[in-house]
């Protein structure tokens, strides 16, 4: 009776999580976020992919060994894309299982 019970509890726990959205993008996760809210009078202009940030995080027993290299500065991205003027900026994110992330830069600007 009580290993009954403990199973409905961890399949409530469970459903109630996952139904929640607190566990939503934690196998795989890939999202585009504009860096800046204020797009008014900026005109559309071509996509430039910039340099990319990417982190690799191993879990151990006592926290997570992190190694990241790479850059996402804007700058770094409009000087490789040959960009004068920056109109505006995306951020890329890509994770998988929360080991490996990978960050671009996206500019846009003349």
């Amino acid at each position: 009776m009580r290993r009954r019970i403990f199973v409905m509890a961890v399949a409530l726990v469970t459903l109630v999580l996952v139904g929640s959205g607190c566990v939503s993008g934690a196998i795989y996760s890939h999202t585009t976020v504009p860096l800046d809210v204020n797009f008014e009078g900026a005109p559309r202009a071509s996509d430039h992919r910039g340099p990319s940030w990417k982190t690799l995080s191993i879990p151990i027993y006592y926290g997570r060994l992190r190694f990241d290299w790479g850059s996402t500065a804007i700058a770094d991205a409009a000087r490789r894309a040959g960009i004068e003027t920056v109109q505006y900026a995306d951020l890329e994110t890509l994770s998988v299982l929360g080991v490996w992330t990978q960050r671009t830069i996206h500019v846009y600007g003349e």
